[in-house]
């Protein structure tokens, strides 16, 4: 696919997105939480432990924001919104967060924050919230959701570090990863000390900054926006804005 229909495709992803999110009528009202339509009365944290060793920590939230760091194991805090009181039961199942309703009601998941074991890669998908992560060693992330600001900081990733967000910026601090994949609908993309082999970002409508990092290749790609980069050291480097400036200041 050329970058012009992707550009386009992302920028007719936005539409979809605030549309959807305006369509949701998040009302607060009377103490009730009404999200399309469904209205919960009861809303609640709760405390999950697990001492489990999981090779991968997989989340679907419906909305709410995400803040995970490490630790030695999982200790999290789970905020619930459910129909009837004290109906919903959180657990990890092979890594897996897990909610099941015993009155086979409807529920959502919204916060989590907490402390997983750092070597557990991240599978994370949230409808809308901002998702921060830190000091992770582990062989991948990847972070999917709809409408928030992604910001990942002191991480490792043998693998791949893979970042999606509909609507929202992308901050990435002190990464080292084999592959980083950044897109962003609407949204800047900012990287500070990275390393990596292969580097993408891509956004819709928004300014690509990258300061002292380095990659044998680079595609950077911004439909409206600038692109800059300082101190970095590139060997082979693609840059394209349908609408913007380019600048770097390069050590190579």
């Amino acid at each position: 696919m050329d970058y012009n229909k992707k550009t386009l495709i992302k920028i007719l992803s936005v539409i979809f997105i605030l549309l959807f999110v305006i369509s949701c009528k998040i009302d607060f009202k009377n103490g009730k939480i009404n999200i399309s339509e469904e209205e919960y009365a009861y809303k609640r944290i709760i405390k999950l432990k697990n001492e489990g060793d999981y090779e991968t920590f997989t989340a679907n939230i419906d909305f709410g924001g995400v803040k995970l760091e490490k630790g030695n194991i999982f200790d999290l805090k789970i905020k619930i919104y459910e129909k009837i009181e004290n109906d919903v039961k959180v657990s990890l199942e092979n890594g897996k967060l897990v909610g099941i309703s015993k009155a086979d009601n409807k529920f959502e998941i919204g916060n989590i924050a907490g402390t997983i074991p750092a070597k557990t890669s991240l599978e994370i998908d949230s409808g809308t919230g901002n998702v921060t992560i830190k000091e992770f060693n582990n062989k991948f992330i990847e972070v999917d959701t709809g409408a928030g600001n992604v910001t990942i900081s002191d991480c490792k990733c043998r693998k791949e570090l893979d970042i999606d967000t509909g609507a929202g910026n992308i901050s990435i601090d002190k990464v080292n990863s084999d592959v980083i994949e950044l897109d962003s609908g609407a949204g800047n993309i900012s990287m500070t000390e990275v390393n990596a082999f292969e580097i993408e970002c891509n956004t819709g409508v928004g300014n690509i900054s990258v300061f002292n990092s380095q990659a044998p290749r680079v595609e950077f790609y911004t439909g409206i926006g600038n692109i800059s980069t300082v101190d970095c050291v590139f060997k082979e480097k693609e840059f394209s804005t349908g609408l913007g400036k380019i600048r770097n200041s390069d050590k190579n």
